[in-house]
């Protein structure tokens, strides 16, 4: 029987769209299919840099895009003469570099194969759903760009994250409101600036890095002050560490959710060492000195927390995907120490390039955010703390982005929708295929990587949404026709 789903819309043009578009084309699964985005594909703000501390937090190894084959992307960097293993962090520059090469690569077998590839240079907002004839119209504002078989929703984040302090403000020249992308920054900053970056996880760090070499005087402030761990790859395990059985014990509504799961990477941990979780990990409570010493340990290779948080993100994602959104926000929260400092660690390599910046004072740590700010007639920044004040250039604000709202209605799925308590989240099956509980039928609608926040919690890194692409397409070949 031949496939039902002949033409099919891929939403959004990134690093999880391109990774969607090979999976179609290798598993050959499509007529037609339309890459619906306003930029070109596998263009990504955080990714296309060329600075070489911008570096990516996902292992070399759990990077590739093609299916069937794990170390593609290792291989294609070694065929240029470098020498990497699939644990290396890499430059996110060569990232980027990959995916639009393999995408250039699989548009010609496509080509080959018949299969037709369009762009379409547009910002998808809405999927109509025509159910008479289970069609999918994808429309931009209020016009129809075009009408599928299926839609894969790949949008990624939506607006970055600005405080209310800010929130005045943004408009001005002397602020950025997102760190990405890094020549934006570096081209417009003046010399030898003072700078103040707002955030103190990856994305602030590695900015702070690459400005401090730059000679600007840096400083990093958060709330909490704290910094993440410190690890050298993340990779899975290979093997299975992790009791599927104790994970599925666990209340995700209890207030001991975190002591309950820190048991249980404990006894993970046992089956690769006899060294105590307590002594993989610093205890120190000044984060400069917590930063040198987990620096240590993971030169040393006492680590092994971290050859399990792959294999314990896949296993969180799974149980908490047919939860309701409050016990997966509750969860988290009460999850929060773990999932900032350990599954967010920085890669040894920016953590020792932090630490020296840190000591000849290049960069400072501040604990608190700005109580007040106002621009003086120096067009400096003033700076009201809690208990001080000071003055600086430029501020950068490395606070994240909100994840995309979508709402779901009888007849459509907004992809633009306000965040707000009235609006209908889609259900998502095991297989991230919208739902329709009012009509008790399953659209030919997809949401993967960021997109599938709603059910993944866990699932702002590459490689949890490469594996979703790979799977869809080979889940596509294998049951399309019944569609």
């Amino acid at each position: 029987m031949k496939n039902s789903i002949r033409n099919i819309a891929i939403i959004g043009g990134g690093i999880t769209g391109v990774a969607a578009y090979i999976s179609l084309v290798s598993y050959n699964v499509a007529e037609n299919i339309y890459i619906i985005s306003p930029t070109s594909i596998g263009e990504s703000e955080a990714f296309d840099s060329a600075e070489p501390d911008m570096i990516c937090n996902t292992s070399a190894g759990s990077i590739s895009v093609v299916p069937e084959n794990l170390y593609d992307f290792t291989s294609f960097l070694n065929g240029r003469g470098m020498q990497i293993e699939p644990k290396d962090f890499v430059p996110r520059s060569l990232v980027s570099e990959y995916v639009k090469i393999r995408f250039k690569e699989y548009l010609e077998s496509a080509e080959a194969n018949g299969i037709n590839t369009t762009h379409i240079w547009q910002r998808a907002t809405r999927i109509d759903l025509i159910s008479r004839d289970r069609k999918y119209g994808i429309y931009s504002a209020d016009e129809n760009i075009i009408t599928v078989d299926a839609a894969i929703v790949c949008t990624g984040y939506a607006h970055n994250i600005i405080p209310e302090f800010a929130k005045a403000f943004v408009s001005n020249q002397r602020i950025f409101t997102s760190p990405y992308p890094v020549k934006n920054i570096t081209t417009r900053v003046p010399p030898k600036s003072q700078i103040l970056i707002i955030g103190t996880k990856l994305s602030a760090i590695e900015t702070a890095i690459t400005l401090a070499e730059k000679n600007h005087q840096v400083t990093m402030a958060s709330p909490s002050g704290e910094l993440p761990a410190v690890r050298t790859h993340t990779l899975p395990s290979g093997v299975e560490l992790i009791g599927i059985d104790e994970i599925a014990k666990l209340d995700f509504k209890s207030n001991k959710l975190s002591r309950n799961i820190i048991k249980i990477i404990i006894k993970s941990i046992s089956k690769l060492t006899d060294l105590p979780l307590s002594l993989q990990i610093s205890k120190k409570s000044d984060p400069i000195e917590r930063l040198e010493e987990e620096i240590q340990l993971a030169r040393k290779g006492n680590i092994y927390w971290q050859d399990i948080m792959v294999e314990l993100i896949d296993i969180i994602n799974e149980f908490m995907s047919d939860k309701d959104s409050i016990t997966q926000q509750t969860a988290l929260h009460s999850c929060n120490n773990i999932i900032s400092r350990y599954m967010g660690a920085c890669s040894l390599e920016n953590a020792q390039k932090l630490l020296e910046a840190l000591k000849t004072e290049k960069i400072r740590l501040h604990h608190g955010i700005p109580v007040i700010i106002s621009l003086n007639n120096n067009e400096q920044w003033e700076i009201e703390w809690k208990n001080k004040k000071s003055q600086y250039n430029i501020i950068i604000f490395a606070t994240g982005r909100e994840y995309p709202q979508y709402s779901l209605s009888d007849n459509s799925l907004d992809l633009n929708a306000v965040t707000s308590e009235c609006i209908t989240k889609p259900y998502l099956d095991k297989n991230l295929r919208v739902y329709h509980s009012r009509k008790q039928v399953p659209e030919n609608i997809w949401l993967l990587g960021i997109s599938s926040h709603s059910s993944i919690p866990l699932v702002n890194a590459i490689y949890p949404a490469i594996q979703q692409a790979k799977s869809l397409g080979k889940w596509l070949k294998e049951n399309a026709k019944n569609e």
